[in-house]
């Protein structure tokens, strides 16, 4: 990130404006309040530089986003202060399948509900089977621009599974935000720094594979800017927290086969692509099961071999 800033010149006379409309009578006042030297404040109003975290602190007591009047200079410190948003989403894969009937509705919902709006942190679950997909569902919804757009102060991420340790993931978010001086040393203390962290950012959390309410509630430290994302097989979890629940049900056919030719890496035609629609059915279409179908099929296993082998199993 860059070491200073300056507020723009067209924007000096909003800023000062600022000082006043949150109840500073003085620079002097303003720095006493803050902490600072009055030459620092001075500086600061008159757009001189500033260290970088002078001037994100002014500008949170003076209810400023930063971004709308930093003059950002060349384009490479546009660059350092936009490597600075977090995210922590993992890479997609290679395979990936778009599931639009279902991506589309879930990016409705984060970007026209609103935390600031209900004055409640809003929260929305994606509930499904076992291996149907929740997961990468979240993180396409992740790695939409329209949804990094929107929540653009960063994405925080995550995975907890049946024996969560919440502490060390809460600090990882702590210190995904920049703060590295933090000691968590319990988890009502991190959740509450968090909070604090969190309160004027858009942020999207995603709590992913979620299973029990209490571990789950624990990363609701969003302010009224955020929204979280949770992935549950638990449809108790989702009601227990009072979100709004998206139920996932399994692919498409067309979706199944188009992710066992991406995974291959080849089209699959006459008595191949036969069998492999068979055995996309015989596995419910589940996407992970279709995965590891496809990794088999990738070490030499015959499409026939496997298909029996479900059959037994089945039977």
């Amino acid at each position: 990130m860059p070491r200073s800033l300056k507020v723009r010149g067209d924007c000096i006379e909003k800023v000062k404006l600022a000082v006043r409309r949150n109840g500073f009578p003085s620079q002097k006042i303003l720095a006493q309040e803050v902490g600072l030297a009055l030459a620092t404040v001075s500086n600061f109003l008159t757009g001189k530089s500033v260290d970088f975290a002078t001037f994100e602190e002014l500008c949170q007591r003076l209810a400023l986003d930063w971004r709308e009047i930093a003059d950002l200079g060349d384009e490479a410190a546009s660059v350092a202060i936009n490597y600075r948003v977090p995210f922590q989403a993992p890479p997609l894969p290679s395979y990936y399948v778009d599931r639009p009937e279902h991506s589309q509705i879930l990016k409705t919902w984060l970007l026209t509900n609103s935390s600031s709006n209900t004055k409640t942190l809003v929260i929305t679950a994606i509930h499904g089977l076992g291996s149907v997909g929740k997961s990468t569902l979240a993180n396409a919804l992740a790695h939409d621009k329209d949804v990094q757009a929107h929540f653009r102060d960063g994405i925080l991420w995550a995975t907890l599974g049946q024996q969560p340790d919440i502490l060390p993931l809460l600090s990882g978010w702590v210190q995904t935000l920049g703060d590295y001086n933090f000691r968590a040393t319990n988890i009502e203390a991190t959740c509450s720094h968090l909070r604090t962290l969190l309160y004027d950012k858009a942020v999207l959390l995603v709590v992913d594979d979620a299973w029990n309410p209490e571990d789950a509630r624990a990363f609701n430290v969003g302010g009224g800017r955020c929204q979280v994302l949770i992935t549950t097989r638990e449809g108790a979890i989702a009601q227990v927290l009072g979100a709004n629940t998206y139920s996932l049900d399994v692919m498409k056919p067309e979706q199944a086969m188009e992710l066992l030719t991406k995974k291959l890496g080849r089209d699959l035609v006459g008595t191949e692509c036969q069998e492999a629609q068979d055995l996309a059915a015989s596995v419910g279409y589940l996407p992970l099961a279709l995965e590891l179908a496809a990794a088999q099929v990738i070490d030499s296993t015959d499409w026939a071999v496997l298909l029996q082998d479900l059959k037994g199993e089945i039977a």
